[in-house]
């Protein structure tokens, strides 16, 4: 295990943790990358018909959300699908189109470096 940076510490899930606690995190040491082939995939998505898709595709995002600014207000159209009233094969609408474009525009255009 790579000893960290004393600019901050890694926390136990293995991101780091700033002692002032601003800004965007950068990536730990040992996933400094986000590996090329799961952003390609993520880019050539299509739209999503049930909740479990929905529920997939929002955790690969969510590796990605110390790197996004406002990940949580981008995401929250998409978040919202999950919830139990909604019906397994979701409504999937423009706007609904749109935030999740959105995601996959902000996840490749990252520097994981």
């Amino acid at each position: 295990m790579a000893i960290p940076d004393e600019k901050y510490q890694i926390s136990p899930t293995g991101r780091p943790a700033f002692p002032d606690g601003g800004g965007l995190k950068p990536p730990c040491p040992p996933c400094s990358a986000a590996p090329a082939e799961k952003i390609k995939v993520g880019k050539e998505m299509n739209a999503l018909k049930t909740k479990t898709e929905l529920c997939q595709i929002l955790g690969f995002f969510s590796y990605f959300r110390d790197y996004i600014e406002n990940f949580a207000g981008v995401a929250k159209l998409l978040t919202d699908l999950t919830a139990k009233q909604v019906q397994a094969i979701i409504p999937w609408k423009p706007i609904h189109q749109h935030a999740f474009d959105e995601l996959k525009r902000l996840v490749a255009m990252q520097s994981y470096d």
